[in-house]
C-alpha cells in the first residue's frame, strides 16, 4: 500500500474506487457510505472530496448513488467500476485487488445469529418500529415512486408492511428481515427522486441494517 501523502484530486477518486471494491468485497449489491470508504484512503485529502468524487464516478458509470445524503451518501460499485478499481489498483501499487477482497472476506467479523429476539421495550427496537411506520407512510404517499413503477412499487411497500408485521413477534429470522425490510428498502433508495423521499429512505435503511446487523 503507498504511504500516506497528499493526493491529487484525481489520485484521491482512484484510491475511493479502490477502497469500496475491497470494502464491498466485489459485491455490486452491498451499500458503503462515501465518507466511510474515504477513511480507508491511504493519504490526505480535502473533507470536500468523497462526496464529489462520488458524483463524478457515478457519472462515469463507475458506481451508483443510492442514496445522496451528504456525509451519508450511501453507493454501490458497478461491474465496470470493479475493472476500472482493478486497473487502478494496479496503478496505484496495491496488492492484487483480488487478495485484498478476500483478505477482507476474510477479516468480516462472524455472523450474526440466524433468529434474532425482539425487545420491544427497547429503546433501538422502538426506534426501528418508528422508521419503518414512517417509512411505508412516506412510500405510500410518493406519487412519484408509483407513477414509475406502480406494481413494484406496491409489491415493495407491501413487502414493508408484512416485514413490519413481523416485528411483532418475539423473534424474527434474519433472513426473513433481509428480505422483506432490507430489500424493499434498497429497491426505494435506488428508485426515488425526490429528495425528501430518498434523506427518508436512506435513514430507514441505516436503522434496519444497525439493528440487524445487515452490511450497507
Amino acid at each position: 500500500m503507498p504511504q500516506q501523502e497528499k493526493l491529487s484530486y484525481s489520485e484521491f477518486a482512484k484510491h475511493l474506487l479502490v477502497q469500496l471494491a475491497i470494502s464491498t468485497e466485489g459485491d455490486t449489491t452491498r451499500f458503503a457510505t462515501a465518507a466511510t470508504v474515504a477513511r480507508l484512503v491511504p493519504g490526505i485529502y480535502s473533507r470536500s472530496w468523497p462526496l464529489e468524487a462520488a458524483k463524478e464516478l457515478a457519472d462515469e458509470g463507475l458506481l451508483r448513488i443510492n442514496a445522496l445524503l451528504g456525509d451519508g451518501t450511501s453507493v454501490t460499485i458497478t461491474g465496470r467500476g470493479l475493472r476500472a478499481a482493478e486497473e487502478y489498483a494496479a496503478e496505484l501499487h496495491y496488492d492484487e485487488i483480488h487478495e485484498e477482497i478476500e483478505q477482507a472476506q476474510q477479516a468480516t467479523n462472524p455472523a450474526p445469529p440466524a433468529v434474532i429476539q425482539l425487545d420491544r421495550s427497547a429503546d433501538a427496537f422502538k426506534a426501528l418500529d418508528a422508521e419503518m411506520g414512517r417509512v411505508i407512510a412516506e412510500l405510500r404517499g410518493s406519487n412519484s415512486l408509483s407513477a414509475d413503477t406502480p406494481r413494484e412499487a406496491s409489491q415493495r411497500v407491501a413487502e414493508l408492511e408484512a416485514g413490519r408485521k413481523l416485528l411483532d413477534a418475539e423473534q424474527i429470522d434474519r433472513g426473513l428481515a433481509e428480505r422483506l425490510l432490507l430489500a424493499p428498502l434498497r429497491w426505494a433508495a435506488s428508485k426515488a427522486s425526490e429528495e425528501v423521499l430518498k434523506k427518508g429512505v436512506g435513514l430507514a435503511l441505516n436503522a434496519v441494517a444497525s439493528f440487524f446487523g445487515f452490511k450497507l
